[in-house]
């Protein structure tokens, strides 16, 4: 249901000029929507949810991984043991770079997430 809501957003405010303040309020709050959406997920939802939380709980000696996923995997470990703190900085780590660069460089940003929606199954 809340993909629909986006989708049907990000159309009405694709018509709005280009940079235009709401849009790149709606903009914002479509890529904080999604943020929590991938973050608090629960180990349910998702083929691959499963794998992440797998690879946070097992996480030994560090060599399975480059060493900026094993920094991640590690800080998030430091701060608890619940896995969701894990999804929830991978969403931060993805949308939030994204929404920065969709916002500089489309002149369309709500068309282009919501074509990067579709791209990657996100509805």
């Amino acid at each position: 249901m809340v993909y629909i809501f986006l989708i049907f957003l990000a159309l009405l405010f694709s018509n709005f000029s280009s940079k235009s303040k709401y849009q790149s309020l709606f903009f914002w709050i479509a890529i904080i929507i999604m943020t929590l959406m991938c973050g608090l997920r629960s180990e349910d939802v998702g083929r691959d949810t499963q794998t992440y939380i797998e690879v946070y709980n097992d996480v030994v000696d560090g060599t399975r991984f480059g060493i900026l996923w094993n920094s991640i995997i590690w800080l998030c470990h430091a701060i608890t043991d619940d896995y969701t703190i894990y999804l929830f900085a991978m969403a931060v780590i993805t949308f939030v770079p994204l929404g920065y660069i969709l916002n500089k460089t489309s002149y369309l940003p709500a068309v282009s997430l919501l074509a990067f929606m579709v791209s990657t199954n996100r509805l």
